[in-house]
């Protein structure tokens, strides 16, 4: 009986070590991001692929990963793809040197984006081989943004926590609230983030709201030029 039971036992064993070996990288992940969840620096581009889907759903677009652009064109405008130099261990992210320039007809004011859809900065300076791109975390930055479904205007307040301000009182604003653009300098509707937490400023005559983003600008390896946005 008992070379019956170390039998079954055994057999589990192996089971268990093939299903380890098969799945363990999931396993990984799933662990890797528990424990990140908790450490408050989970990879939020998980956080925010239900947005991405749902507006992705609605324009009509195939889903695709927060920082992956694979073909030439979007929605019609034609995109240029940059790999970012690293200011690393000065990182400042408020600014941003691509190796794109006058080479590849980038002119200053044309969009930059992080991702599909995803609004990250503007060009500012042109070289012949590089450029640079102010993105919304620099403090300087402001520009028109609509709040959730109902569209509710606001303006996005760059900086190293971007928020947006200026949102109506008797606007409801809630947490997880799409933040689109809503200015003229880009495409519209393209995604900027989600709120994070509103709070009322000036004697509750307007509403505050910390964004969160929609990727990892530490990460960031590589965005994209909407060269013919006008």
């Amino acid at each position: 009986m008992r070379a019956v039971k170390a039998s079954v036992l055994g057999v589990a064993v192996l089971v268990l070590a093939l299903l380890f070996f098969l799945f363990k990288q999931s396993v990984f992940l799933f662990f890797q991001n528990l424990r990140m969840a908790f450490a408050g620096t989970a990879d939020t581009s998980l956080s925010y692929q239900s947005l991405l889907d749902f507006k992705m759903a609605a324009e009509g677009l195939s889903s695709k990963s927060s920082t992956d652009l694979s073909t030439s064109t979007m929605d019609g405008y034609r995109v240029i793809a940059a790999d970012v130099f690293s200011n690393y261990p000065f990182n400042n992210y408020s600014l941003l040197i691509v190796n794109a320039g006058s080479d590849k007809n980038l002119a200053v004011g044309m969009p930059v984006l992080a991702g599909n859809n995803i609004l990250l900065g503007k060009i500012t300076s042109v070289s012949t081989h590089t450029s640079e791109v102010q993105t919304f975390f620099d403090p300087s930055w402001k520009s028109s943004v609509f709040v959730g479904d109902a569209k509710v205007n606001g303006l996005l307040d760059g900086g190293p926590s971007p928020y947006v301000d200026f949102i109506p009182k008797n606007a409801t604003t809630s947490a997880g609230m799409a933040v689109t653009n809503a200015d003229a300098g880009f495409p519209l509707g393209l995604l900027i983030g989600s709120i994070d937490s509103v709070q009322s400023i000036n004697n509750n005559l307007w509403q505050s709201a910390k964004i969160k983003t929609l990727f990892d600008l530490s990460s960031l390896r590589r965005v994209f030029i909407i060269a013919n946005f006008k």
